[in-house]
């Protein structure tokens, strides 16, 4: 899996926010985090390497 650059991360995050607003914005995030951190436990977990 490639990384996403940071700035298409934050033009993504703007135009995000832009549309949905803050609240939609806060929850999405946390839930990518959740998303993120959960994947990065299963994998090592599994043994893999990023």
């Amino acid at each position: 899996m490639k990384a996403i650059p940071i700035n298409h991360l934050s033009a993504g995050a703007s135009i995000f926010l832009l549309l949905f607003g803050k609240e939609a914005y806060k929850k999405a995030f946390f839930s990518a985090l959740n998303w993120t951190l959960l994947e990065i436990t299963l994998n090592e977990a599994l043994g893999r390497e990023k």
